[in-house]
């Protein structure tokens, strides 16, 4: 209860940050007597300065209103002021020079500053920070507006976006949301009529508009009944909510499937919706209002009024997703239920499965016995973060576990009841080290012997795709999955596949040769558009690559087969990243030919990151992330991203979706980590975050 009200209290800090609830003014100096707090807030993104260890640097975080943010101001304007937050630390900078960084101490010589009115162009009203001794300079959010940055000195005339301007904001910035109802995400519009309540105890029925909601209806009158100890009996929906009921009403007139509208008032609840999409998500926003009453420190704490409010919501991207790796760590049908029940609960509604990579095959394929009795079973694991020095066991890994047909069945039938469409992915052609361990019949060199892979990283063993028993392979493969998932898509794969084993086997340069392919590098968009157009044909479905789909070598190849298919990708690279693969940033080159795009940046929403930075972590912390110290999602960071903004630059906002992913490399500590983490997509205009994932590289 203590981890959702944290996360609920910080999600709307985040959106008070965003508008300046005052105008700004002087801050008042502080003395013995009396003393003044503030929040330092940056005008430009609403995050504020924290620093909760001395001897390190300060950074920017969401306004919680933490002692690590408080600041209060003493001195003058002639002697210079320092800024002393609440765990008695106080700012100073490391030199009175441009870069010069901004961290805090309990003392420090370089401890004054100045505050002077902005001079950055639409920032006059807000204030800048100088060091006392440096006038040209002033505190700056390094490297841009994101939390966790940290914070430094650059030349004020030398700022253009406001990086540079700061408010003063006391904590009444904060008490206007501490009891606003606790819902993640946030809906679209929603309007409190203060002091007034519903008793839940008046509850006394359920009703349900058609056959087919019946079974959700029961299943939140029992949760009611469990929790609460009310009995609510079900009945068919009236035209209109009478006293005591929670009454599921249909509207045609609510464009969207998952639009709806909650209305509660102190004798009844009423929810609208034109479908079912809506009714669950109507319910599950209900389930939050009651969060108090669901989940009480104890019983004489339960909370069992509602406020009298009115909700009109649906979401802005249709696709809210995550993405769970389970070859590198597996997750048994429970452990995958109940992820999806706390997706639902947030209103995700894609899973994005990653089922095989070099590390393990995850899912039965009867004309393939030996993908599971082999392909699944590696000699060891990772028992570090996985940066170096690497430390393995040698421990077998994976011994029966993979996911029967049945299982995968059992599974989609579970999300499908939570509005949960399940993406498999089959990574190919490269990550498929599992599958030649289990047939090197099926690689460029069928002689070697190939091990299921326990160290991360990228393989140069990849499928042989010139040999046409490959195809076939692939083509059973995707028969099996096609008809277990009846979503629109399948996922296969395409990242991290090099091409040397490609460039040395005479089959696959008779491939090149055969279908007029421009060498190695349209290998890969070959497989995809054949299997594409396979998958189209027999199944009407359409495919899901990575962005290495679309770089510059296989320009040539798209613009020859344009419109035969049109793949979704999941922009997870950077595309400008000093690689010189892209000529542009992923997403946007996707939009720019047409293609429907997921954003997955690695950088921001990743969850095998560390999530604080070195500084800030508990050495006694079983997990860390395993891509270095250097490498941090906050929970600050995650929240404040806007997937939208570049293709909004370009007019291709329609072309975008979001997801986050979760990794399999190794497990958080507990699954309340994951609770924790997955409450923060949102499906609001600029809060777009939209899903959880983890496809770690290697």
């Amino acid at each position: 209860m203590n981890t959702f009200r944290k996360l609920f209290l910080l999600c709307w800090a985040v959106l008070v940050s965003l508008v300046s609830l005052a105008a700004p003014s002087m801050p008042k100096v502080s003395t013995a007597q009396e003393v003044h707090w503030y929040l330092l807030k940056f005008t430009n993104s609403g995050l504020v300065v924290e620093a909760s260890k001395a001897n390190s640097g300060v950074h920017l975080a969401a306004m919680t209103g933490v002692d690590a943010q408080l600041w209060k101001v003493e001195g003058s304007a002639a002697a210079g002021y320092t800024l002393t937050n609440k765990m008695g630390l106080q700012l100073y900078v490391t030199n009175t020079q441009e870069k010069g960084m901004v961290e805090a101490a309990k003392q420090h010589a370089n401890n004054k500053f100045s505050i002077e009115p902005c001079k950055t162009a639409n920032f006059t009203s807000s204030f800048e920070i100088h060091p006392k001794a440096n006038s040209e300079v002033g505190f700056n959010q390094w490297g841009g507006a994101a939390a966790g940055h940290p914070i430094g000195l650059w030349g004020s005339s030398k700022d253009r976006e406001g990086n540079n301007a700061l408010t003063f904001e006391t904590t009444a910035a904060l008490d206007v949301y501490k009891n606003l109802p606790p819902l993640v995400p946030y809906p679209q519009n929603i309007n409190i009529q203060e002091g007034k309540n519903l008793d839940l105890r008046n509850l006394k029925v359920i009703t349900s508009p058609v056959d087919s909601l019946k079974g959700m209806v029961h299943e939140f009158a029992e949760e009611v009944k469990t929790r609460l100890g009310l009995t609510l009996s079900l009945q068919s929906s009236p035209a209109a909510a009478a006293d005591g009921m929670v009454a599921l009403i249909t509207d045609k007139s609510l464009a969207g499937a998952e639009a709806y509208t909650l209305n509660v008032t102190e004798k009844h609840i009423e929810i609208k919706a034109a479908h079912r999409a809506g009714f669950f998500y109507g319910l599950q926003t209900l389930r939050q209002l009651m969060t108090k009453a669901f989940y009480p420190k104890n019983v004489a704490q339960r909370d069992w009024n509602l406020p009298v409010l009115s909700i009109k919501d649906k979401p802005l991207l249709s696709y809210r997703g995550y993405m769970l790796d389970i070859a590198r760590h597996f997750f048994d049908k429970d452990e995958v239920k109940r992820i999806l029940d706390i997706m639902s609960f947030y209103k995700m509604n894609r899973l994005h499965w990653h089922l095989t990579d070099d590390q393990g095959w995850r899912i039965e394929i009867p004309e393939y016995p030996k993908l599971t009795q082999v392909g699944s079973r590696r000699k060891g694991s990772f028992v570090s973060d996985g940066t170096n020095p690497q430390f393995f066991d040698d421990t077998e890994y994976g011994r029966g576990m993979y996911y029967t047909l049945d299982d995968l069945r059992e599974i989609v039938a579970y999300a499908a009841e939570r509005n949960i469409e399940i993406i498999p992915e089959i990574d190919m052609p490269g990550h498929m080290v599992a599958a030649l361990a289990a047939y090197p019949e099926l690689s460029c060199y069928p002689n070697r012997t190939y091990n299921v892979r326990v160290t991360a990283g990228i393989s140069k063993d990849v499928l042989n795709i010139g040999d046409d028993k490959v195809i076939d392979f692939l083509k059973t493969v995707l028969d099996n999955v096609a008809k277990v998932f009846p979503g629109r898509y399948i996922h296969l794969g395409g990242d991290e596949c090099p091409t040397d084993r490609w460039q040395e086997n005479a089959l696959c340069q008779k491939r090149i040769k055969d279908n007029n392919l421009n060498g190695v590098g349209e290998l890969q968009p070959w497989l995809v558009h054949e299997l594409a157009v396979y998958l189209k044909n027999k199944y009407n479905k359409d495919i899901v690559a990575w962005d290495e789909l679309i770089e510059t070598k296989t320009d040539n190849y798209w613009s020859r087969h344009k419109g035969e298919v049109s793949p979704l990708i999941m922009s997870w690279n950077l595309g400008l990243d000093g690689t010189k693969r892209w000529t542009n940033w992923t997403d946007i080159l996707a939009a720019s030919k047409g293609f429907h795009t997921v954003i997955v940046p690695y950088n921001v929403l990743y969850l095998d990151w560390m999530q604080v930075t070195a500084d800030q972590a508990d050495v006694n912390e079983g997990y860390r992330g395993g891509w270095g110290d250097g490498s941090v999602n906050s929970v600050e960071k995650i929240y404040n991203f806007d997937p939208l903004a570049r293709l909004r630059s370009v007019g291709k906002q329609n072309l975008v979706s979001v997801y986050k992913v979760i990794c399999g490399r190794k497990p958080p500590t507990t699954m309340q980590n994951w609770n924790t983490n997955s409450c923060l997509v949102c499906w609001q205009s600029q809060k777009s975050v939209g899903c959880l994932t983890t496809k770690r590289t290697g």
